[in-house]
């Protein structure tokens, strides 16, 4: 029986561009397997199989723009049965053309072209062959696409192929004896010794590229601060249901927002405006097999602890289990990020553009700290709040990370309970 395959909802996101088609016809996928890549202006998500057969068909190829509910693939339930083509088939996207036998005869009328160059040559005046995410860091990063050189598929340009464009220009304009070799040239350690290598998963190198845009367009500051979570302790250990520490700093940090709705807001495109957002969504980065992920928890401040750890518990799992549509990992407005579990103290965590503001916990230890004339065993949480300096200057990141302490230090003012 023939099953077909549509794009699903795909939040604000009108249209997408086709950009990589992992299966062909007569190929055997699994429940959850990518079909297909699709890339917009804002992101590239996968495209999973919702079950499990035999490729029959395949409707879009690279380059093709689909929306809701457009028809992408025909799977079956039946084995795979290779059959001649047909002329009113319709075409086949393949990754990589098969190389023709040794001594075939010539090819059928019917039969697929000859292979195009793997870089034609380009066209005076022509388009460059990049998708609309890679057209827009390039014009932020305020490179001509005409003058990078694409090393995709068929010539398509990628975001590293703009940032190195950017290194080699960097390059020529630095004085080479003064000039370090940039991160992602081809490396020398095989000169000295064995080396092994390891593939990147595709979210980690989508995440790479988008943590250094990030890193290089967003001006940095980092404010340091430690909150006496040691009341709090006691009362999260004293419930019941043991809400998480990620839970209760939710908490904390979705009331600093309102207080503060700078760190809640974002840059218009042309950087003339701030835009306050009026509601609180904030996303939290799980560690995965496959990379970070960052599920966005929508409306957190209408949330108590309860619900918020509810909320993180089940995010996190599906981000494990890869089960997390592109919608989940939209619309945050500030990020948390929690190190606690794997140890270490302050760190600078990179923003996620365009938000403008990102906390980081590290691992909470006991010190010795002076209170009321006496010493006393404290137990004292790294906060590390890394803020875009365009829009926070140095005082205003300082309150807002006291704030969130504050809130930490008088857990009885949290929402532990809905409303």
């Amino acid at each position: 029986m023939s099953q077909e395959v549509r794009v699903p909802d795909m939040g604000d996101v009108p249209e997408a561009e086709v950009i990589e088609v992992f299966v062909r016809p007569g190929q055997s996928v699994a429940a959850g397997e990518p079909l297909l890549t699709l890339e917009s202006d804002k992101a590239a998500m996968d495209l999973p199989s919702p079950f499990a057969g035999v490729v029959e068909a395949v409707h879009v190829r690279v380059d093709d723009r689909v929306r809701r509910d457009s028809l992408v693939a025909t799977l079956t339930d039946a084995p795979a049965v290779a059959v001649a083509p047909k002329s009113a088939a319709v075409p086949v996207p393949e990754p990589a053309p098969a190389p023709a036998p040794e001594l075939a005869p010539a090819a059928p009328a019917e039969a697929p072209a000859a292979p195009e160059p793997a870089v034609p040559a380009a066209r005076p005046g022509a388009l460059p062959h990049a998708g609309p995410a890679v057209r827009q860091f390039a014009r932020e990063l305020g490179v001509d696409l005409s003058e990078v050189e694409g090393r995709g598929r068929r010539g398509r340009i990628t975001r590293e192929d703009v940032q190195q464009h950017v290194r080699a220009v960097l390059a020529r304009r630095a004085p080479a004896a003064a000039a370090p070799a940039p991160a992602g040239l081809p490396a020398d350690a095989e000169r000295f010794g064995p080396t092994r290598a390891e593939e990147l998963t595709r979210i980690q190198r989508r995440s790479g590229a988008n943590l250094q845009r990030n890193w290089q367009l967003a001006p940095h500051v980092t404010q340091h601060h430690e909150a006496d979570i040691t009341e709090l302790e006691r009362l999260r250990r004293a419930r019941p249901e043991r809400p998480t520490l990620t839970a209760c700093a939710l908490a904390a940090c979705a009331r600093a927002l309102r207080e503060f709705p700078r760190a809640n807001a974002c840059l218009s495109a042309d950087g003339r405006r701030l835009l306050l957002r009026e509601y609180v969504n904030i996303g939290f980065a799980v560690d995965t097999p496959d990379g970070l992920l960052v599920p966005v928890i929508r409306d957190a401040d209408r949330k108590s602890v309860a619900e918020l750890a509810a909320a993180v518990g089940e995010l996190a799992a599906r981000a494990r289990a890869r089960e997390l549509a592109a919608e989940d990992m939209q619309g945050g407005g500030f990020t948390l990020s929690n190190l606690g579990g794997a140890g270490g103290g302050h760190f600078t965590p990179v923003i996620n553009l365009p938000q403008v503001a990102v906390l980081g916990l590290g691992r909470a230890v006991e010190r010795p700290l002076w209170v009321d004339g006496a010493a006393a065993p404290r137990l004292l949480l790294p906060l590390s709040l890394s803020y875009d300096h365009r829009v926070l200057d140095g005082v205003a990141g300082a309150r807002f990370a006291a704030a969130v302490a504050a809130a930490l230090e008088a857990p009885d003012g949290l929402p532990w309970e809905a409303a």
